[in-house]
């Protein structure tokens, strides 16, 4: 037995190799882009080709055989142009030291914008923001104005000045970059039995129900800070709740929902029980 088993090792172990290869490469492909809009698509396209070249070779359509290559050498250049900015951040993210320089990203990010919505709310200046994730944001960017800066306050607080031209609109960011502001988010069609609640609350609940995206809204009437995601809501949250839900919400799964939530009737999310919600809008 032990010799066999010693056999079909030294005789296949190439073979054993490159499908363990395949196989991470992947499940790697898989873990990135599984959130991505067009995934889908892709997956049966792919998988059409991959039957058509199977049956293309074992009845001997030599013809077919050939066009299914050239067009399967045609959709490599078409999905490197399609998925670039995925490719790019992925390739980044590999060059860069692991999962530690990420946290260090996140944590970067996570007090810069702390310290910008506490401004914000301090002068009360209206603001949403939304935060990039898994899936991207490139359809609501063309509805605003590309910026591709570094996050920083004295930026942010220029955009979103009550006497500037994109302080209405919605602010994208990357990877701790500014990809841009003035955007335009969906409204969410979601009935509140909170009639109060305005149109960039609902723009930010609208955003996270299309996309894994984060949103945080700061109310130009009160001040009040709320955090947006998985297409419901936070709202009237202190300066320390914020900064720990915040940090809790960029570190958990795109896929997962935070275990310390309620969800109140009309869609309102209290990460305190004994939390009460503000009726004032901004």
């Amino acid at each position: 037995m032990f010799e066999t088993i010693k056999e079909f090792g030294t005789t296949y172990w190439q073979p054993v190799v490159e499908i363990l290869v395949i196989a991470l490469v992947v499940y790697w492909a898989y873990r990135n882009f599984r959130s991505k809009r067009g995934v889908r698509i892709l997956a049966r396209l792919l998988i059409t080709l991959l039957l058509i070249t199977i049956v293309s070779e074992l009845l001997g359509l030599t013809v077919i055989g050939w066009l299914v290559k050239h067009v399967a050498l045609f959709m490599s250049v078409a999905l490197i142009v399609a998925f670039q900015p995925e490719l790019r951040r992925a390739i980044a993210e590999l060059g860069n030291s692991g999962f530690l320089f990420i946290s260090e990203k996140k944590q970067e990010l996570a007090e810069q914008l702390e310290d910008a919505v506490r401004l914000l709310s301090a002068k009360r200046f209206g603001a949403i923001f939304a935060i990039e994730r898994g899936i991207a944001l490139n359809s609501h960017l063309e509805t605003g104005v590309e910026i591709d800066a570094k996050f920083s306050l004295e930026l942010v607080m220029t955009i979103f000045h009550p006497k500037t031209a994109l302080h209405d609109g919605g602010m994208i960011i990357r990877e701790g970059r500014v990809l841009g502001a003035g955007c335009v988010f969906p409204v969410t069609q979601k009935e509140f039995q909170n009639r109060s609640i305005g149109l960039r609350h609902r723009a930010g609940v609208g955003l996270t129900e299309e996309s894994d995206a984060i949103a945080i809204v700061v109310s130009e009437e009160t001040g009040d800070i709320s955090l947006c995601h998985s297409g419901e809501i936070e709202r009237d949250l202190d300066a320390e709740t914020f900064r720990r839900r915040l940090r809790e919400l960029l570190e958990v799964d795109e896929h997962e929902k935070p275990a310390s939530s309620t969800v109140s009737e009309d869609g309102i999310v209290t990460t305190n029980p004994s939390m009460t919600t503000k009726l004032t809008e901004g």
